[in-house]
């Protein structure tokens, strides 16, 4: 038999039902193993995406509490001032 596009007068060995399979399940495992480490880098992006909105929102409660201080600090220095007013 000739094989689709060879050289005229090239012919490929037979190959056995087992040498068939055994390269359909090499293929397979190629597959799988490429599917496993798709998954494997779209999950470190989804790990490093929520580290990053973590250290957003760390820095947004440090920004709140710091705000939330400065307010409390405001409030009693005008409390001071009106006593001192009155």
């Amino acid at each position: 038999a000739t094989a689709a596009g060879a050289a005229p007068g090239f012919t490929m060995p037979m190959r056995s039902k087992d040498d068939v399979l055994l390269e359909e399940i090499q293929f397979l495992r190629q597959l799988l193993a490429d599917s496993n480490e798709e998954k494997r880098i779209e999950l470190a992006i989804v790990h490093d995406e929520v580290a990053e909105k973590q250290r957003v929102i760390d820095e947004l409660r440090s920004q709140a509490i710091a705000a939330q201080g400065t307010l409390q600090a405001m409030k009693h220095g005008r409390e001071v001032m009106s006593r001192v007013e009155s």
